[in-house]
């Protein structure tokens, strides 16, 4: 995984979000994301729900089988660097279906 080092933390997709949240003092944002960045909001519910408001994930999928074919072989050509996390098997539908919209 590639990570940013930013003043000495080091930041990937997910943590970069957070530590951006916390440099910014915002105690529980809304998370909107669109493709690529809407995994990444979906994540970070998942993963650290009493850190997100409403979340918003657009043209997101949550399953790697919810991928048009086409896609998935233009994934296939993807370099080596990027193409181990692409290629494993995911679905994330339980961790969504838990999700609870905020009061």
């Amino acid at each position: 995984m590639s990570y940013a080092d930013v003043n000495g933390i080091k930041l990937n997709y997910e943590t970069h979000g957070t530590g951006r949240r916390l440099h910014l003092k915002l105690e529980r944002p809304d998370l909107m994301g669109f493709s690529l960045g809407g995994g990444v909001a979906v994540l970070t519910a998942i993963r650290h729900p009493e850190l997100v408001g409403k979340l918003v994930a657009v043209s997101t999928a949550i399953k790697r089988d919810a991928f048009y074919p086409d896609v998935l072989a233009q994934q296939g050509q993807v370099t080596a660097a990027a193409a181990e996390a692409m290629k494993k098997d995911f679905d994330m539908s339980k961790e969504v279906a838990k999700l609870t919209r905020p009061r």
